[in-house]
């Protein structure tokens, strides 16, 4: 479908539907080598402005469901890279948005790799062609990654996702091995997370707030329970001490349907969070959705597409 018909069907939709909703935008990298460029960054904030209230969780939440906006938005950035300083929020500020940015508390405090940072880093400095085979007791068949072909890569991102936490380690040692990269100790520059400096330059804007992310960024469907209590509680208390006020929010990570249940949401509303998102694309209406698994609408490289899930039209097509 065209764009500019694909944009009109969705504003009449829009204009149609009444009800008081939450549209809650996720971004991860934005520029150089990422999916969304700023270019199109500056289109999604544009349209959230004209469109939207843009809140924080604890704006949000200040509120009772009486004197909340009927379109109300927030806008997510997971994992604290480096590009949130550089280019993002910089565009954020231009729109007068205010940013939410979740945390992975040993990325952002220690420098640790996020796991799947490293295995991006080693598949793009391995050498092109180059096969490697991993087997798994959690795979039917073993997995065969070709170097250099994105179809395959992006079949070992889910196969990583699927395994445990030790499971995963051992397979990424075992892939690190056999590509015959050396990779960094720390985060090279593009990979960095923000510096304490930074986050602080961010927060002192008063248009900022940070969202927990776990401290190692694990699927929490696959933990044992003592490592989900750690992993919720841990980062709340350091970000706390760190931004000097309550951590009222939690993104799940990864966040799809299966990366949370019924264990998880109790185990993030024991710890303290009121407000928790997924990856599960989709408005939040009413009041009607579980506020500690929260729906967001993806970034999109075509704004009309964007437009398309935040007006509620992909939901109408996908029910068709």
């Amino acid at each position: 479908m065209k764009d500019g018909v694909l944009s009109l069907l969705s504003h009449s939709v829009s204009a149609l539907d009444r009800r008081r909703q939450l549209l809650v935008l996720t971004l991860h990298r934005v520029g150089a080598g990422a999916k969304i460029a700023p270019a199109c960054l500056e289109d999604h904030l544009r349209y959230l402005a004209a469109h939207y209230e843009v809140l924080t969780p604890s704006q949000w939440l200040a509120m009772d469901e009486a004197r909340r906006p009927r379109r109300t938005a927030m806008v997510t950035i997971d994992d604290a890279h480096a590009d949130i300083h550089e280019t993002i929020f910089p565009i954020a500020q231009r729109f007068g948005v205010p940013i939410t940015i979740a945390v992975p508390t040993d990325f952002f405090f220690r420098g640790q790799w996020l796991w799947f940072d490293r295995v991006t880093w080693a598949l793009e400095h391995a050498r092109p062609g180059t096969i490697v085979q991993l087997d798994s007791p959690a795979a039917a068949t073993p997995i065969r990654i070709t170097i250099g072909d994105a179809a395959s890569h992006a079949e070992l991102s889910r196969y990583l996702k699927r395994q445990s936490v030790a499971e995963r380690g051992e397979a990424v040692e075992r892939l690190v091995s056999e590509l015959g990269v050396r990779v960094p100790a720390v985060p090279p520059d593009e990979y960095r997370a923000l510096t304490l400096d930074e986050m602080r330059a961010l927060l002192a804007t008063e248009c900022v707030e940070l969202c927990a992310h776990t401290a190692t960024h694990p699927i929490l469907t696959r933990v044992a329970d003592d490592v989900l209590r750690t992993e919720l509680s841990e980062p709340k208390r350091e970000l706390e001490q760190f931004v000097g006020r309550e951590i009222v929010s939690f993104c799940y990570p990864n966040g799809e349907t299966g990366d949370f249940d019924a264990r998880t949401r109790t185990a993030v509303a024991d710890a303290g969070y009121t407000l928790a998102f997924t990856s599960v694309q989709g408005l939040n209406r009413n009041g009607r959705t579980d506020p500690l698994a929260v729906r967001r609408i993806h970034a999109h490289p075509r704004l009309a597409v964007f437009k398309k899930m935040a007006s509620g039209l992909g939901e109408l097509q996908h029910a068709v």
